[in-house]
């Protein structure tokens, strides 16, 4: 007869160099009392804070205990992890000796995760889980490695096992820090897997809530309250392991229900980038919940109760939402924006916990609001009296239809996309395709039709493409812009961005790893670099003449 067993480690106390884990006692205390009420499994005496002797034996005697290949093994650590002091590859599980010494782990004085994957290898079992809630678990994929083949770092060499890594190989977990000394904090990995647990992961009213349930739960939780962290990790041999059962699902119990409901509700709400936390009263969401609740007979304080606990780290988030866009709206009164200004954006948006996903979801609705901004300007300009014919005629572009460009920008099509803005600019001038600007058409542009044509330039290269990038260049060059040829800084200019080496000029490179400044360039030129010769001259010109008009119009 099959049985299932589980083994829990916690380890709060270490040697020089690390600091002490309290709140990992309490991870063991709940992870087993969710597998004793739910998992059904027979939990050995837990080893806390384990020397290296008693930890390797331990597991050598769990592993080794299994006689059955139907055995369901589960292994949990809580502690600190801690990579080898060469290499950095190697996960080590550290014991109450560990320490270090030259700010390097004493790998003496911790388990190597080899140790471990050698005994899962080794065992009649062939349903194994192991849970790591520790710094650098996702490093026991590299177990896999061997010579120089490519490796699968989500598959693991053990037949339908399963590892859940609490995090990726090169980045850390998190413990919140109790307010008192009494108070200690679950570790926000393995809170989150009991909640799982408890029924909060359970899937299509599924009997038991298996490894891939409670990773899917875990990545969506962890990336809500700390959005910035790196996702957990699950690693399997085999399909079987993604559907490893670890605990039955509840019965059918209406708050947990209604929980579930409204935490599904507040993820979908949350994929909109400017929502602010909290279901809208007026809206139909809104209704749906209050269906659902009288539907659950769930009392209206219960219901409140629930709504507000699951609600607040979405709050949270938006808050910082809100806090990025306004430094974001700050910053914007400079584009392009300078090194220094997005190593502050950056800073910002890594304190706040945002992920690059949040800070470039507020960056395009921002940068759209811009855009409609402009072209609303423009149509004010077109029907205004009070503005001469001929900037009326320049300004009205067919409402400034840069749908295309954008597509072409954000797609990494910087070819199509260069021709396009050629293309917007020349018949902002009344001009045809095919034909060439004069120097004097650039020195009187529309700044309207400028700003909106850098803005997309500068937010899709991420500040390595667009107009006002160039005239950076230029001026750096020594350039001065008042449409006149100045042969120097001309020279310096062609060289700086990539259109000459050696002084000759070179085919165009039409990808991002050009060098800054690059493009666009199509309405300077008519084809590659090497055609300029017969018209430097007059390239030279509508360089200066466009480093006037940016300089003018505040780009």
């Amino acid at each position: 007869m099959s049985k299932r067993v589980a083994l829990l480690i916690g380890v709060s106390e270490y040697g020089d160099g690390y600091e002490p884990l309290p709140g990992v006692m309490r991870d063991v205390e709940e992870m087993q009392r969710v597998l004793e009420e739910r998992g059904e499994f027979t939990i050995e005496p837990p080893l806390l804070n384990p020397d290296p002797q008693q930890m390797r034996e331990r597991i050598d005697r769990f592993f080794a205990s299994s006689a059955s290949k139907e055995d369901v093994l589960l292994l949990y650590f809580s502690g600190h992890g801690a990579l080898d002091r060469n290499a950095g590859k190697d996960l080590f599980l550290t014991t109450c000796q560990t320490r270090k010494e030259q700010n390097q782990l004493v790998e003496a004085t911790a388990i190597e995760a080899s140790f471990l994957h050698r005994h899962m290898q080794n065992s009649r079992s062939r349903k194994i889980i192991v849970i790591l809630d520790c710094c650098f678990s996702g490093a026991f994929a590299n177990l896999l490695k061997k010579g120089n083949a490519s490796v699968d770092f989500e598959r693991l060499s053990v037949r339908g096992s399963v590892v859940l890594a609490s995090s990726s190989p090169n980045e850390v977990s998190y413990q919140p820090k109790g307010s008192a000394i009494d108070d200690r904090p679950l570790s926000l990995y393995t809170r989150f897997l009991i909640e799982g647990m408890e029924g909060l992961a359970q899937q299509q009213h599924r009997e038991w809530i298996d490894a891939q349930d409670l990773h899917e739960y875990a990545v969506r939780k962890l990336q809500t309250e700390y959005a910035a962290a790196a996702p957990p990790k699950i690693i399997v041999a085999e399909e079987e392991g993604y559907r490893l059962p670890i605990v039955r699902a509840p019965k059918a119990d209406p708050q947990t229900q209604y929980r579930q409901f409204v935490d599904a509700l507040l993820q979908e709400l949350d994929q909109a980038p400017d929502f602010e936390g909290e279901i809208d009263p007026d809206s139909l969401d809104r209704e749906v919940l209050d269906v659902e609740r009288e539907h659950l007979e769930i009392p209206l304080e219960v219901a409140a109760q629930i709504e507000a606990e699951l609600q607040a780290p979405f709050r949270s988030r938006a808050q910082k939402r809100k806090r990025y866009e306004q430094a974001l709206k700050k910053a914007i009164r400079e584009i392009p924006f300078s090194d220094r200004t997005r190593r502050q954006l950056k800073q910002i948006q890594n304190r706040l916990s945002l992920t690059d996903a949040d800070a470039e979801a507020i960056e395009e609705r921002l940068f759209s609001q811009m855009l409609q901004l402009l072209e609303a300007a423009a149509e004010i300009a077109a029907s205004s009296q009070s503005v001469e014919p001929e900037t009326t005629k320049i300004a009205n572009v067919q409402n400034l239809q840069y749908q295309k460009l954008e597509e072409y920008l954000r797609n990494g099509q910087w070819k199509e996309a260069d021709k396009e803005t050629y293309r917007l600019m020349i018949t902002a001038v009344g001009k045809e395709e095919g034909q060439w600007f004069e120097p004097e058409e650039l020195l009187n542009f529309p700044c309207n039709v400028l700003k909106a044509l850098d803005i997309l330039w500068v937010k899709y290269s991420n500040g390595h493409f667009g107009f006002s990038v160039q005239k950076e260049i230029y001026l750096e060059c020594g350039g001065i812009p008042d449409g006149q040829y100045h042969e120097e800084a001309w020279n310096k200019f062609c060289h700086a961005n990539g259109w000459m080496e050696d002084n000759e000029f070179i085919d165009l490179t039409f990808n991002i790893s050009s060098l800054r400044g690059h493009i666009p360039v199509d309405i300077f030129v008519d084809g590659n670099m090497v055609d300029w010769c017969g018209g430097v001259g007059v390239s030279s010109l509508l360089v200066s003449s466009l480093a006037s008009r940016l300089v003018k119009c505040k780009l």
